[in-house]
């Protein structure tokens, strides 16, 4: 025992624990608050629409008593597009059945829980990258924390398993790598394989940026070891990297039709001008420019972050590009450093008074550099907290209104039917928690062609009926996949929605179902110019309408009733 305190004793005073935990705590406080606001902001929802996603998910496994789940918008099973391992949701799912705790709340707990843990791990990342240097390391840790407005973003749109794998897993992989554990680097790295399909390809990425800058530096062991934890990680991931990698890929990107580069570079440097500062961005490219130069050890950095522009431009994912602040942060802090450092201690000053000379060193003259470091910090402090606030405002990604909630709670009270009930993904998402019936969550014609070719027909032939109600087949369509119900609301105002949603959310509120009884309009309310309809299909006016010649023409299309 008296043993264990020294070394306790010894641990303390060797790493300044004291010093080291306040600047910890002071630097982590501010991007943890905006993330607690934006997960705590509402007692219904997260933000999003990306949660109640996750929350059907988590629901799934514990109905299934399976974490994989069917890779599919629509969970079609034997569709041959792979499966998904809902490790975490199903680990809320747990959770849920054991506590009983709402799947929103436990959601926010967990994802908050992981936010911190993630903060420690970029902790002890940057005291890794600054060996010897315990001031380098907490400059290079505040320069990140105040650069991850994109990661927040991250957590704002619901993308949770991203964050688990990019923000929790990832610090700690890079950790362990660059210490050389190879059991170790290999575990975390099967979990962010397991974790997140596109986290991976981004890891794996990363892995190859490494393997290519020992190659050209002719670092034997260091191209060994990288070749040892890939091989590892290759062996024992297997079954993922077939049933989820393998089946997705070949089943679903090859399926799709997202590889556009000329959308991914409009819409994604975009988004990533708003999202970090200038200040951030130039700075950062800068110093990534300096590190690959002059910085043998870390021009591993620079290949990382261009890893990750080919891998987005390859995959159309603008994702990538908001991993890439923290390269870009990391890579600032250390040049940013150095060159401050090297400015204010190695230059020497000549001052003349009439016939008098005074020369003095700035390395003794500890108070500028301390003005220095506060003047830049003070400008990336400042900038960070600018685009973080921007970044995690609720509101801009709050989907549920109370009007909803009050339409919801009202449908699945008075659902007489089991069918499933249809709404336009973005629009009126969260319907999956509130109903107890299933939903099919439609995309719009122009968001579609993201999906895989079975997601892709279900969701082109349900769509379809909706823009054209008075074709005949779009009455056989419905009865074929079982709909009973059919939710349409007015999109929200200053709230993105994917390509194409709102204008055909549009289209669907002009159109006049009400004058086909097959329609039967029983909800309506309209607060503030928002409008919220509930439909239910009734199949028993299908025989008298099919006979019906004043209804229906013989080419199915009643055409002054909908825009075609």
């Amino acid at each position: 025992m008296k043993h264990m305190l020294q070394r306790i004793l010894h641990f303390l005073r060797d790493t300044h624990f004291v010093y080291h935990g306040f600047v910890l705590i002071a630097v982590s406080a501010i991007p943890s608050w905006y993330v607690f606001n934006l997960l705590f902001s509402s007692p219904y929802t997260l933000p999003g629409v990306d949660p109640a996603q996750h929350i059907v998910i988590s629901r799934y496994v514990l109905n299934s008593h399976s974490i994989l789940v069917p890779y599919s918008q629509f969970f079609l099973e034997n569709a041959n597009v792979g499966y998904y391992p809902a490790i975490w949701q199903g680990m809320i799912a747990l959770f849920r059945f054991l506590t009983g705790i709402s799947e929103v709340d436990l959601m926010r707990y967990f994802v908050f829980f992981v936010f911190l843990l993630g903060e420690l791990g970029y902790w002890f990342l940057s005291k890794e990258l600054c060996k010897g240097d315990s001031t380098k390391g907490i400059f290079v840790y505040f320069t990140l924390l105040f650069s991850i407005s994109p990661i927040i973003k991250n957590i704002r749109d619901g993308t949770y398993g991203e964050i688990i794998a990019m923000w929790f897993f990832l610090p700690l992989f890079l950790l362990l790598f660059l210490r050389r554990k190879i059991l170790r680097s290999t575990v975390l790295l099967i979990l962010i394989i397991a974790v997140h399909n596109l986290s991976a390809i981004m890891t794996g990425f990363l892995v190859l940026s490494f393997l290519a800058i020992y190659y050209l530096g002719k670092e034997r062991s260091n191209v060994k070891f990288t070749l040892k934890v890939t091989a590892l990680t290759l062996i024992f991931s297997s079954p993922l990297l077939f049933y989820n990698y393998f089946l997705t890929f070949f089943g679903v990107m090859n399926d799709s039709q997202r590889f556009q580069p000329s959308n991914f570079f409009g819409l994604g440097f975009s988004e990533m001008l708003q999202s970090l500062s200038g200040l951030t961005l130039f700075l950062g490219i800068f110093s990534l420019m300096i590190l690959l130069i002059f910085y043998k050890e870390y021009r591993w950095l620079p290949l990382w972050l261009s890893a990750y522009l080919i891998a987005g431009v390859t995959f159309n994912q603008e994702r990538f590009l908001r991993e890439m602040c923290i390269p870009l942060s990391l890579s600032m802090g250390i040049v940013l450093y150095d060159m401050i450092k090297s400015a204010t201690g190695g230059v020497k000053i000549k001052l003349t008074y009439g016939e008098r000379e005074k020369e003095f060193s700035l390395t003794k003259n500890v108070k500028v550099t301390l003005l220095v470091f506060l003047f830049v910090s003070s400008m990336i402090a400042y900038n960070g907290i600018i685009h973080i606030a921007l970044e995690s405002d609720p509101k801009v990604r709050d989907y549920f209104t109370p009007l909803k909630r009050e339409a919801y709670i009202w449908l699945n009270a008075h659902a007489t039917d089991e069918g499933y009930t249809l709404v336009v993904r973005g629009l009126d998402s969260w319907t999956r928690v509130y109903l107890n019936n299933p939903v099919y969550e439609v995309f719009s014609p122009a968001e579609q062609k993201g999906l895989s070719g079975p997601d892709r027909k279900v969701n082109q032939q349900l769509t379809d009926s909706l823009l054209n109600p008075f074709r005949l087949n779009a009455f056989s369509t419905f009865k074929e996949y079982n709909v009973s119900y059919f939710i349409l609301s007015t999109p929200l105002s200053n709230r993105w929605y994917p390509p194409g949603t709102a204008d055909f959310a549009e289209i669907l509120l002009e159109t006049n179902y009400e004058a086909i009884p097959f329609y039967e309009l029983i909800y309506y309310k309209e607060v503030n110019n928002e409008i919220i309809k509930i439909y239910k299909f009734s199949y028993s006016q299908l025989p008298e309408m099919l006979s019906s010649k004043s209804q229906i023409k013989n080419d199915g299309v009643v055409k002054n009733n909908v825009r075609v």
